[in-house]
């Protein structure tokens, strides 16, 4: 059995820096204009589907090593 490398892909360090980005982005809306603001519900969401994806790159690259 492999395990994942140690390193993450360049694709996959970029992935992580935008959703770190992006979750900063939202607790400071967050505080900004409270937790029910449709700006606030819209970044969540994005953030939701840029950890998906980081997700479905971190398996796919697991699988890859087999």
């Amino acid at each position: 059995m492999k395990l994942l490398k140690s390193e993450p892909s360049v694709a996959a360090e970029q992935l992580m820096k935008s959703i770190e980005e992006l979750r900063i982005e939202l607790y400071e809306t967050v505080n900004h204009l409270g937790r029910m603001s449709p700006l606030v519900l819209k970044k969540s969401r994005d953030l939701d589907i840029l950890l998906n994806h980081y997700n479905d790159l971190v398996l796919n690259e697991y699988l890859a090593g087999y």
